[in-house]
């Protein structure tokens, strides 16, 4: 083997990270038992198998007090989605579900459940496959990136742990962002339909049509915006029509006004810890405006970022930003959307790649991992006072941060250095990324 075969580079580094530490896991479960899946696991708590995906199912049946009942923010054509996998699991003979864990639900419930992961690690693995192969990876490559993703303890311990739908959502986009480039209309508006569902059913993706109004695609946006409309909003017909939307709506600004220390995994969350500190009083004036305020800075500046950069890569890291730290009350689970960067990332990586990379692929290859080396360091301690704020919620929240703010540093870098260069020749120049030209 040649030394140019053997040599290291960004995305062999962000492979040796990741995988290294999910080996490391599955060896220390071996040894250890459930000690392992509970210091892993979301909330320190292996058991919530099915948690979320139950929950969903329950509040289907509810009809139009679904969104009066509960304080879910899900769409109406997620529950009926929802409906049709309770109907999959229960007819002929009927019935209801028995709580919220898969262990108390009779055995068409978790035979259905289980079909469910199934076809959402398939879906997964099918659209990376698509997305890779597709610019020029190897099948080694893919699978492994698939690993990486999947195995991860974002997904592992969180995702599929409680059956959460972002898990197929990831699937659809990681497709639809593949599909929106294509030559071939018809892929084009499968991109915009795909787009739509995944909107329809956690809301959050509809940030991805913010990528047609950049590139000026107006046609594509107009569609886009249709079919949002369509599939978000004439599914509340089946749930009691306009009065119900009003009480969907009454839970997102609910939810979007909660906060609780501990919470990292999203800036709401950052913010209340950070003001309570300062301030010494979680109720100050300065901690309520304050958590009032800051996310929504957050989500403009995640928009602005995007709209004036001049990489592909970047652009989605911003877009997704938006998307997983943005929304309060999310979970671990969140975390798993940054898949979508880190294969644009790796796609750019592979001709040419700089000193930025090897930053890059050292906090990818720690987000997408199960960071064994921490438990080691901490004794395989569980948490740090507060029921969601795990060591290894800490470790992969941080490296995430770390990431956003590292790119944000390089844009706005580069965005001085081209308003520099566009002063010295009177407007007239050419941003090269390495995808491709991005004017």
């Amino acid at each position: 083997m040649s030394k140019q075969n053997i040599r290291i580079s960004p995305d062999r580094l962000f492979f040796l990270i990741s995988l290294a530490g999910i080996a490391g896991f599955f060896l220390l479960a071996i040894m250890n038992g459930h000690t392992a899946w509970e210091w892993m696991a979301q909330e320190n708590n292996p058991d919530m198998v099915g948690v979320d995906y139950f929950r969903h199912i329950d509040g289907s049946l509810r009809g139009a007090a679904l969104y009066e009942s509960t304080n879910f923010c899900f769409p109406a054509f997620a529950y009926v989605l929802y409906f049709y996998l309770y109907r999959l699991s229960t007819w002929p003979q009927g019935g209801v579900p028995n709580g919220l864990l898969i262990w108390e639900q009779t055995r068409r419930y978790q035979l259905v459940f289980a079909g469910y992961l199934i076809l959402t690690v398939l879906l997964i693995f099918i659209a990376v496959m698509i997305f890779c192969r597709r610019r020029g990876c190897s099948v080694r490559q893919c699978v492994l990136l698939a690993a990486s993703i999947m195995l991860s303890a974002a997904f592992l311990g969180s995702g599929f742990l409680t059956g959460n739908s972002t898990m197929p959502v990831i699937g659809i986009l990681i497709i639809a962002l593949q599909l929106r480039d294509s030559r071939s209309w018809f892929a084009r508006e499968a991109a915009l339909l795909l787009i739509a569902v995944a909107a329809g059913l956690k809301m959050y993706p509809a940030v991805f049509g913010f990528l047609y109004l950049k590139e000026k695609r107006w046609g594509e946006a107009v569609r886009l915006i249709i079919y949002g409309i369509m599939i978000m909003f004439l599914p509340f017909q089946r749930f009691g029509g306009l009065p119900v939307i009003m009480d969907w709506l009454d839970n997102i600004f609910s939810t979007m006004g909660g906060y609780e220390y501990g919470r990292i995994q999203f800036i709401n969350g950052i913010a209340y810890m950070a003001l309570t500190k300062i301030t010494g009083n979680p109720e100050s004036s300065l901690v309520m405006i304050g958590c009032r305020v800051i996310p929504y800075v957050f989500l403009l500046l995640m928009i602005i970022l995007g709209f004036i950069s001049r990489s592909r890569y970047r652009t989605i890291l911003f877009f997704t930003c938006a998307m997983v730290f943005f929304p309060s009350n999310a979970f671990r689970y969140t975390l798993g959307y940054m898949a979508l960067p880190l294969l644009s990332w790796f796609i750019s990586c592979q001709e040419t790649f700089n000193g930025e990379d090897w930053l890059a692929s050292v906090l990818f290859g720690n987000i997408f991992t199960i960071p064994v080396w921490i438990g080691m360091l901490t004794g395989f301690a569980m948490n740090l006072g507060w029921y969601t704020l795990t060591w290894v919620e800490l470790w992969i929240y941080v490296s995430a941060y770390f990431l956003l703010l590292a790119e944000i540093i390089i844009e706005l870098k580069d965005w001085f250095s081209r308003q520099r260069v566009s002063d010295g020749i009177n407007g007239e120049y050419t941003i090269h990324d390495r995808q491709g030209i991005i004017s």
